[in-house]
């Protein structure tokens, strides 16, 4: 969770200073109310900075962000959408661009009007600015499947009012939010220089979305764009195979398995908090990301934690099929091989999960909890004296002997 930059981010934005002002609306970006949203709103119109202006509309789009779907979206209602969307009108795009990410945020379709007559623009500012809301809007799960937003803007690419640079750009989200239903118009357009450069590009996007969304994915709970430092879902990881055949699992739930994925909703987007774009997926109510290491390791840890239960040898659910499609990208160093030893057990193949533990007891920085784990598998089996051997290794290998292992080995030890 990041750290509040302010002590009372409301009484800063009151401040003579710039630094405090901007910082307040930082703060309030994060973990800011609707209700305080006329307050940024007033102050992306009229403050005398620049940098807080930008800064305040910036923070009413990121709190804007956080209502746009589930059931946070219900929280504001209509009316409350078009009052907000009232305030908007005082302010000039030429003098604060940030506006277009309000609209992108507002939830109401009169923001896409906007937005859209800003690509008109002859300011060219405010058309980068517009051609940002853009993105924000159509790249939010609240327009996974809007066919009919889809076709606005793909009827933008035939716009003869807008300008190259324009046109460029709306290729470019087209392409990001998976607007396929362009590639005829991408393809139609005949732009000189460096926006037929970026038409170009969005093409190579498209074709990128054909690729099959094999190996593991990520979900952090969040709408693409949104800022929020509480996610109203819990993290979860989804790991697919050639055929589309995948598993998923959310929190400490069990693994589920599922039939070839469909609706997918391709993309090419820049996730918050990462400096460039890279390929994503909407599905399902998420947003998923390509999932690291780290990502499916605590993922299988949110199912298995210490110790494990070595008595049954019956498979849970879609364990088999997890098994099956995790192990093989797990690395090989000894998380790695802990990890695939979890997923062994769960599917009921206890014997290679064994060895699994053993390989990892040879790697270099093998996590303590492997030889409790180690010791319990060889104690199930009967090896009394190979169990001992492993618990006392958690002694040695322990930091400190107020470790929470150690009083489970000893426990184990008598």
């Amino acid at each position: 969770m990041p750290e509040r930059e302010t002590e009372d981010p409301i009484a800063s934005l009151s401040s003579s200073d710039i630094h405090q002002r901007a910082a307040a609306a930082r703060d309030l970006s994060h973990f800011g109310q609707p209700e305080v949203i006329p307050r940024l709103v007033a102050m992306a119109r009229e403050d005398k900075s620049p940098a807080v202006r930008l800064c305040t509309a910036g923070a009413a789009a990121d709190i804007l962000s956080r209502y746009r779907v589930g059931a946070a979206a219900e929280e504001l209602d209509e009316a409350a959408r078009l009052e907000l969307y009232g305030l908007f009108k005082g302010i000039d795009p030429g003098v604060n661009s940030g506006l277009f990410s309000m609209l992108a945020c507002i939830g109401l379709p009169q923001g896409f009007a906007r937005i859209a007559a800003g690509l008109r623009d002859p300011r060219g500012g405010v058309r980068v600015g517009a051609a940002v809301g853009l993105r924000r809007l159509c790249a939010s799960l609240a327009h996974h499947g809007d066919s009919a937003l889809e076709e606005q803007v793909v009827a933008l690419l035939s716009d003869p009012r807008l300008p190259p640079d324009a046109l460029a750009e709306v290729a470019r989200v087209s392409a990001a939010v998976g607007f396929t239903s362009a590639r005829d118009a991408l393809e139609r357009l005949d732009l000189p220089g460096a926006q037929g450069e970026l038409v170009a590009a969005s093409l190579e996007v498209m074709d990128g979305h054909e690729q099959p969304l094999t190996g593991a994915w990520e979900s952090d709970g969040l709408d693409l764009g949104e800022v929020n430092p509480e996610p109203p879902r819990p993290p979860a990881l989804l790991v697919v195979d050639e055929e589309g055949a995948a598993v998923r699992q959310e929190g400490g739930t069990a693994w589920q398995q599922l039939t070839p994925l469909r609706g997918v909703r391709p993309m090419f987007a820049r996730r918050v908090g990462e400096p460039k774009p890279a390929r994503c997926f909407q599905w399902s109510g998420r947003v998923w990301y390509k999932a690291e290491d780290e990502v499916v390791l605590a993922a299988v840890d949110r199912l298995h934690t210490v110790p494990w239960d070595w008595s049954t040898t019956e498979p849970a659910g879609a364990a088999v099929r997890a098994a099956e499609l995790v192990i093989p990208g797990l690395p090989e160093k000894p998380p790695g091989q802990r990890a695939a030893a979890a997923l062994l057990l769960g599917a009921g193949r206890a014997a290679e999960a064994e060895a699994r533990l053993e390989a990892a007891t040879e790697g270099k920085k093998c996590p303590p909890d492997v030889w409790l784990l180690l010791g319990d598998a060889r104690a199930a089996r009967g090896d009394d004296a190979g169990a001992r051997e492993a618990w006392e290794a958690v002694l040695k290998k322990a930091r400190t002997k107020k470790h929470p292992l150690v009083e489970l080995a000893e426990e184990r030890l008598g």
